[in-house]
């Protein structure tokens, strides 16, 4: 595919936009959410001593605001919008610092979106909107990050199909230097069995075009932040050493109170080499996981429980676009959550986190590259609100 060809296959979705804007209007709906969290993490880096690293322990205090809303132009043509706190170079996180200087919190455009359903089976969305692929965990892909571009959802009977083009880098021309714009293709179809039991299959498939400008455009440097740790290439620090065409299932069964997901990701495009070293030598291109619950969060002081496991190689994932809660990738993670619902719309959640690295040769958060593997710790308070 040319770069036009695929840069008018991403465009053509935009051409309908025009002939379906009329209708009346049925309203405006607003939600939002209000969030605080108190977080203490001991050995970040993965070692417990003090002289190696002074930080070996975190005590912070975080916040997260989010306001959307969806705006029926008619039954066939809905809008919407969300805004929300964060960092907005670190997609997989909405939860902002609230330091001891008192500066205010950046708000940035979470979400903005078109969405058409000509008829009812299918549905178009267009702009900058949630992932609709079906995760049972977000081992892949964290539902913070909002991707940019197309997707095409096609649900019949018991079946759902989705399919996604977006936007990694622009097509553009600079000084001279022509700069080849990037994709990511998405395409996932889901079943659902119905029942005292409800079990619903899926599959997916992500294929990154070029990977190497989300790397450039996080301006990885020395690995020096918790999102960035896929390998790179020995030489360049802003190649990635392995490309990315990720398959993989996923799976959730509910009875009762019980509920059980998990997730598996094969990346199929991965590199090896011996030559470059021993972080280099092997695959790194296998994450697997799950959870497992009990219990509800549909009344007032109802409780739930997890319990989860994922082991997520370096190279299985994009670790920019998943689970920044599980410590994006290299890492062994035994999630806890104890949730307790409390009345109109808020609730409390502790979580702890219990992680160690799968490979030490690979850097720790920071950039740092330690032969020590101690045991990361995360625990947590969050009350948040919603309406």
């Amino acid at each position: 595919m040319t770069r036009f060809a695929s840069a008018a296959f991403l465009l053509c979705p935009l051409l309908v936009l025009p002939a379906g804007l009329s209708g009346q209007s049925s309203g405006l709906q607003l939600n939002g959410e209000v969030g605080f969290r108190l977080e203490f993490i001991r050995n970040e880096f993965f070692v417990e001593s003090e002289a190696t690293l002074e930080d070996d322990y975190r005590l912070r205090l975080r916040a997260r605001l989010r306001v959307g809303g969806e705006y029926s132009v008619s039954d066939e043509i809905t809008l919407g919008f969300r805004l929300s706190t964060g960092d907005t170079d670190y997609p997989s996180s909405a939860w902002s610092d609230l330091d001891d200087d008192f500066r205010r919190v950046p708000i940035a455009v979470d979400r903005a979106y078109v969405n058409i359903q000509p008829f009812e089976p299918i549905q178009l969305r267009v702009g900058f909107f949630g992932n609709p692929m079906f995760r049972a965990t977000e081992m892949v892909w964290d539902d913070d990050v909002s991707p940019v571009g197309a997707a095409e959802v096609l649900r019949f009977g018991n079946w759902e199909l989705v399919a996604g083009q977006y936007f990694l880098r622009e097509m553009n021309s600079l000084e001279g230097s022509n700069v080849e714009q990037s994709f990511l293709l998405t395409h996932g179809a889901s079943y659902t069995i119905d029942g005292p039991t409800t079990v619903r299959l899926g599959g997916f498939h992500y294929v990154y075009s070029d990977a190497d400008v989300i790397a450039q455009a996080l301006d990885v440097g020395l690995l020096d932040a918790d999102f960035r740790t896929n390998r790179v290439n020995p030489q360049f620090s802003d190649i990635f050493f392995s490309y990315y065409n990720i398959l993989g299932g996923s799976f959730t069964v509910s009875s009762g109170n019980f509920r059980v997901a998990g997730e598996l990701s094969v990346n199929t495009a991965y590199g090896k080499d011996a030559t470059a070293g021993a972080a280099y030598a092997d695959p790194e291109n296998i994450a697997v996981g799950g959870i497992v619950s009990y219990g509800q969060q549909d009344e007032p002081w109802d409780v739930q429980v997890d319990l989860g496991f994922f082991h997520i190689e370096a190279d299985a994932v994009i670790a920019a676009y998943n689970s920044d809660n599980l410590q994006q990738t290299n890492v062994n993670s035994v999630p806890v959550w104890l949730r307790l619902a409390l009345p109109g719309g808020a609730g409390v959640v502790w979580d702890t986190y219990l992680q160690k690295k799968i490979d030490t040769n690979l850097p720790s958060p920071g950039g740092i590259v330690h032969g020590e593997n101690a045991t990361k710790l995360r625990t947590r308070v969050t009350l948040h609100a919603s309406f």
